[in-house]
């Protein structure tokens, strides 16, 4: 890899320089199992009930009002492990914020493209989805973000097991509409993957870097009815860490509206659920300042969405060098 570009704030980056023993890869393998059985808990209860399972009825049902209880919260404990797990995993993690970028700053001293200053918080969007949100964990588990909620799938969020974890781990809410809404009206910083299903449909495994982002607004109209400001995050090596089969992108993404995973993933040769030991650079950049539109217009919102795809790219183009060294050469960002 080559130096850091100018302006990276490296006081906050984390950095694992060899490849790790495959404990660690197990272990994040095992949060991929509970992310793929947690996308099929809803199925498997409803088969339960059709079928007369009811011990399987009774467990389900338990492990949900677990998961709902108001006790259970972040552990430190649980938060230091799955950080030393997923740093482990890969060939080499780093984290990095731009200037202005880190929760709790002002980003007055942000050098990329301003407008309006906004409200206190600031939401993350993550890029991209990859196969399990590898770059997004990464991101939630880093301790400079121990006080940001971060959103998902409401169907994932409403799977016990997967929120179980995510609560052990960190601050877990919908991405929905409501939920993010009731966040960003109390000023809070919130993350999300705005790709979602989508963008995991898209993972290549090799050759192209590509964001689901071009049918992706309604985020950026929350963000300017309340104020927020906006840092694209991208994560570098995400498409590396599985391969996933292409191809028949209509039908994907159609199934992909229902919020179904139309993910095949295949990570190492003798544990396909344990992502490839890549390197993987997790870049969050300068905040994009949007005016505090309490009511925007279509149009509005789609000069926000402009902005927002322009800053992201040119956050790829500043690290695609850093990430990738001479493969970088002709690589661009594909828009979906």
């Amino acid at each position: 890899m080559v130096g850091a570009a100018s302006g990276v704030t490296d006081s906050l980056s984390t950095h694992v320089s060899d490849l790790q023993p495959l404990r660690a890869g197990l272990v994040v393998g095992l949060v991929c199992a509970i992310w793929l059985s947690s996308a099929a808990s809803p199925l498997v209860f409803v088969l339960a009930l059709l079928h007369g399972w009811m011990s399987v009825v009774v467990a389900l049902a338990a492990v949900t009002a677990l998961a709902h209880l108001p006790l259970l919260r972040r552990s430190p404990a649980a938060a230091s492990f799955f950080r030393w797990a997923f740093n482990r995993a890969f060939a080499s993690v780093s984290v990095r914020f731009e200037p202005g970028s880190a929760p709790g700053s002002s980003g007055a001293e942000s050098s990329g493209p301003a407008s309006t200053p906004g409200g206190p918080g600031k939401l993350y969007a993550v890029h991209p989805h990859g196969i399990f949100c590898m770059g997004f964990i990464q991101l939630v588990l880093h301790p400079a973000m121990r006080e940001v909620t971060f959103c998902f799938s409401s169907y994932l969020y409403n799977s016990p097991l997967f929120l179980i974890l995510g609560k052990l781990v960190g601050r877990p809410d919908k991405a929905s509409k409501a939920s993010m809404t009731a966040l960003m009206r109390r000023g809070a910083d919130l993350s999300l993957t705005p790709g979602g299903f989508e963008e995991a449909t898209l993972t290549s495994g090799a050759g192209a870097e590509r964001v689901y982002v071009k049918k992706r607004a309604g985020f950026l109209k929350y963000c300017l009815e309340h104020g927020l400001s906006v840092c694209p995050v991208y994560a570098f090596g995400e498409k590396q860490l599985y391969a996933n089969a292409q191809g028949c992108w209509a039908l994907r993404h159609w199934l992909n509206g229902f919020g179904v995973p139309t993910i095949f993933p295949f990570g190492r040769r003798c544990f396909p659920l344990v992502p490839r030991p890549k390197p993987l650079l997790v870049v969050v950049g300068s905040p994009l300042h949007l005016a505090h539109v309490p009511h925007p217009t279509p149009a509005q919102v789609a000069a926000a969405h402009g902005e927002y795809i322009a800053a992201l790219t040119a956050l790829f183009e500043r690290h695609k060098a850093e990430a990738y060294g001479e493969e970088a050469s002709g690589l661009s960002l594909e828009l979906w």
